[in-house]
């Protein structure tokens, strides 16, 4: 159970604000071309926006200029871990409201 329990929030934490440098790095066409993580031709790819040197796999930080390397997806799977959904309190509803889903009694 404990592998599949999410991180812990910034709110358990608190944790001092800092900022991490962070780019988004184009992908490349199916050609092949040298890549710094292994050294060999490799297929596809994204290329770092500070170096212009190509990476094989994301999220990684860049091999030759250290920058952190994400897709924006990645960023935002991982966003909403540190804000998170406040407790479901159930409302109670009297028979004779409104439904607000079909607008119907």
């Amino acid at each position: 159970v404990v592998h599949a329990s999410p991180p812990p929030t910034s709110v358990m934490l608190k944790p001092e604000p800092s900022l991490i440098r962070m780019g988004f790095p184009q992908r490349l066409s199916d050609t092949a071309s040298l890549c710094v993580c292994h050294r060999e031709l490799q297929i596809g790819g994204y290329l770092c926006p500070r170096c212009k040197s190509k990476v094989c796999e994301l999220p990684s930080d860049c091999p030759i200029c250290g920058l952190t390397l994400a897709s924006s997806p990645h960023v935002a799977r991982s966003y909403h871990h540190l804000f998170p959904v406040p407790p479901y309190t159930e409302l109670t509803t009297k028979s004779d409201d409104t439904c607000l889903g079909c607008l119907k009694y």
